[in-house]
């Protein structure tokens, strides 16, 4: 049997530049990607699978970081295997007055590491763990970008790739049709039949940030043949989900192997945008509380608000919300333009003329404040 640890998309060293708490999120990806190698370790994985964007760029990072998660992948046990993204894209070599970019300190940095292997060729790669014999078949990222509708499959369709003994691993990094937006095909896309047609035992696939196929986390179950892993956390709001990565175990003599896996959570922080409706006359203090009541403390929460508030309430309304947010993370957009004072006598009188239409039926409503927030809020859209 063969385990394998499933993660990609790490994006180390991506900066939150607009959050206040910006270094400590990025630290939390560093963080979360020792903690998968410690589970990977307890879990007696023969393979730690990253497929791509191990880092944010190829470029801007400094040495020390890179030498830092050098360090701590290989503190995994066994066979680390890299496979570099579309942000991370491999050359190979410098350019006219290029610099160094994180390959070269990544390669310097793990010339002493026996069990760390960096797939920088479009060839099989032979590998032979616990007396497994494995071979990789990478299509890594040369570029950022494809041109429309090419990926990086070719060299593998022409090999003769036999069911035997020997587990088959297909590597790639790119979108996969159906699964992933790519309007234009500028990112490597691949479509599922072009996957199944090639015949490995299992794809491990790399870009896409939310995982995929859906799997829960305590049983390993059938999941087909295709993986991807997801972001391991979070990386801002448009991005839905908790960070995940996959415990494959692939089983089998000659032939198709069996492939099951399971879910592993690593994502330590999640960004959530919460948009909260306070019903006329409602305590800001207590919606708040109410809807902020499930999300664990590290968090980065947004808020944008709608509805009416007292007064007094409404006044007040950024020292609630700073201190009902104050347990979190961060938080980097607070929109309360849509948040009003709850109608009152006054103000209808002070807004309308007191003989107007509008005005007799406000202050007829005023018995049923949320009737006549209603009525407020339809009769300013008329204006």
């Amino acid at each position: 049997m063969l385990r394998i640890f499933l993660t990609g998309d790490n994006h180390i060293g991506l900066k939150y530049a607009n959050y206040e708490q910006g270094d400590v999120l990025s630290k939390y990806r560093l963080d979360a990607l020792r903690n998968m190698i410690q589970t990977a370790n307890s879990l007696e994985c023969d393979i730690f699978a990253i497929t791509g964007d191990l880092f944010h760029s190829r470029r801007g990072l400094g040495k020390q970081i890179v030498t830092e998660v050098v360090n701590i992948l290989a503190d995994f046990e066994e066979q680390v295997i890299v496979l570099p993204g579309n942000h991370d894209y491999y050359t190979g070599h410098l350019e006219n007055g290029e610099s160094k970019d994180i390959w070269d300190h990544f390669e310097t940095a793990i010339s002493t590491k026996e069990n760390i292997l960096l797939l920088t060729e479009y060839r099989p790669y032979d590998l032979c763990l616990r007396d497994e014999h494995i071979v990789i078949y990478p299509a890594f990222c040369q570029t950022k970008h494809s041109s429309p509708g090419e990926n990086n499959l070719g060299w593998i369709r022409e090999q003769d790739i036999q069911p035997d003994q020997t587990y088959r691993i297909g590597m790639a990094h790119g979108a996969i049709e159906g699964q992933t937006i790519d309007r234009e095909g500028s990112y490597f896309l691949m479509s599922q039949k072009e996957l199944d047609d090639i015949p490995v035992d299992v794809w491990l696939i790399g870009h896409t940030h939310v995982p995929f196929p859906t799997l829960d986390t305590d049983t390993y179950q059938a999941g087909g043949r295709i993986f991807n892993a997801g972001t391991h956390v979070q990386t801002d709001i448009s991005c839905n989900t908790e960070g995940n990565g996959f415990v494959i175990e692939l089983e089998g003599g000659d032939g198709q192997k069996q492939v099951r896996a399971k879910r592993y959570i690593s994502g330590p922080v999640r960004f959530y945008r919460k948009e909260i409706y306070i019903p006329a006359g409602e305590s800001l203090s207590i919606a708040l509380t109410r809807e902020f009541e499930p999300i664990k403390n590290d968090s980065v929460v947004d808020v944008v608000l709608s509805g009416s508030v007292s007064e007094e309430d409404y006044q007040a309304r950024q020292q609630i919300v700073d201190d009902a947010l104050s347990r979190f993370l961060d938080t980097k957009y607070i929109d309360d333009t849509a948040l009003t004072p709850i109608i009152t006598e006054e103000r209808i009188k002070r807004e309308y003329p007191e003989t107007s239409f509008s005005a007799q039926l406000l202050l007829k409503l005023l018995d049923n404040p949320k009737e006549a927030q209603l009525v407020y809020d339809l009769l300013k859209k008329c204006q």
